[in-house]
Order: structure tokens, then C-alpha cells, then sequence
């Protein structure tokens, strides 16, 4: 995928980890933009835009497409993990679920595995919920 203003070494345009879901009518694409595997210092975060062709183009809520910088961010640096990414989805029992890699806030940046269960709004986006139980509890 193409990214405007594309630096010849990724720089601040970093981004990996392409997962493609088909939700309804759309496609939603799910990519991991900045950077990983720095512990404390990464600042991953995973972004989705959707389709309703699955060679895209992908869009944002605004309509910019995601191979010209557009995406809406669905999980990023919070209280938990310093970032979160290379994200995969999927479906059991009617049941959405985001699965990624956290930079783990209680284990000095360690990577850890992150579950949270996963929704999609009146606006067929998807909505990220709880943490799936126990999991909180892998990162001690």
C-alpha cells in the first residue's frame, strides 16, 4: 500500500500488518501504522478503513483513503499499553474479537497478548469493548 509523502525509510509513515474482514456489505481493512518492538518507546496503533470491494479503495469515516494517509485509529497508546498492533479479527459464536500484540505499561513494555471483544455501531464501524477476561491479567 502507497502512503502519501511516503519517506524512503518508512519514518513517521510506518506501517504493516495488513487483515481483511468481511463484516455486512463492507470490507474493512485493518493496518498497523508507526512503530513496534521498542517496548516503552513504541507507539504503534492499529487503524481500519472498509470497502465494499475487497481491492479496496479503503475509506475513513471523512472519506480519505487509507492509501493516502487516511484510517480511523480503533486502539493506540492508552493507561494499559504503550501501543498496540498487528492486529487480526475475528468471529466465534456471533462474536466479534480484536486480537493484537500491547507494549504492556505494568511490564516495562513487554509484549503481550491483547483480546478485546469487538462490535460494529449503527454506522457498520467497528467499536472495540471490554478486554476479554483474564487477559488483563496475562500482562502481570
Amino acid at each position: 500500500m502507497e502512503r502519501a509523502n511516503q519517506a524512503p525509510d518508512a519514518g513517521a509513515n510506518a506501517i504493516e500488518a495488513p487483515f481483511i474482514i468481511k463484516e455486512g456489505k463492507y470490507y474493512y481493512l485493518f493496518v498497523s501504522w508507526d512503530y513496534c518492538c521498542k517496548g516503552a518507546n513504541s507507539n504503534y496503533k492499529t487503524v481500519v478503513g472498509r470497502s465494499k470491494k475487497v481491492s479496496g479503495p479503503y475509506l475513513d469515516k471523512n472519506g480519505k483513503d487509507m492509501a493516502a494517509g487516511g484510517g480511523e485509529i480503533l486502539a493506540q497508546r492508552d493507561e494499559d499499553y504503550y501501543g498496540i498492533g498487528h492486529t487480526s479479527a475475528y468471529q466465534f459464536d456471533n462474536q466479534w474479537y480484536f486480537m493484537a500484540h500491547g507494549y504492556a505499561r505494568a511490564n516495562n513494555g513487554a509484549s503481550k497478548l491483547v483480546i478485546k471483544k469487538m462490535h460494529f455501531d449503527q454506522e457498520g464501524w467497528p467499536v472495540l469493548d471490554e478486554l476479554v477476561t483474564g487477559e488483563k491479567r496475562m500482562s502481570d
